[in-house]
């Protein structure tokens, strides 16, 4: 698993990858969509957190660039705080596999990780 999340959001990715890492889970990082093409193609993540707003190249290229590559086994969700940006995901729903609006809440993340990769969790 691994997280492309826009740089001027680093806050947002440094919560993000401290949350999934203290649960067990590899995280990958990217900068920007480039580098998010970069590490799939050397290491076939199953699950993309991908933010539509980076540098280089945007979360709607990247995800384009890698819908053609990736085949089934990867999927891809769309993150955003933008309000029309959120209208423009649900409203091309083939285009990613789900969709998380920032803020949100850690439990939506580990249940679209959950929904995605089938997995299940054992809580103390």
């Amino acid at each position: 698993m691994w997280a492309s999340l826009d740089t001027n959001c680093w806050s947002d990715r440094k919560r993000l990858v401290k949350l999934l890492t203290s649960l067990g889970f590899e995280v990958l990082e990217a900068a920007n969509g480039e580098e998010a093409i970069n590490v799939w193609s050397t290491r076939s993540p199953y699950l993309i957190l991908m933010d539509l707003r980076m540098p280089v190249m945007d979360g709607y290229e990247a995800t384009n660039q890698l819908s053609k590559l990736k085949g089934q086994a990867t999927a891809i969700v769309a993150m955003t705080a933008n309000a029309w940006e959120s209208y423009q995901v649900i409203a091309f729903p083939n285009t990613w596999d789900d969709f998380i609006s920032k803020p949100f809440p850690e439990e939506l993340l580990l249940d679209k990780r959950a929904h995605h990769l089938g997995a299940r969790y054992l809580y103390e």
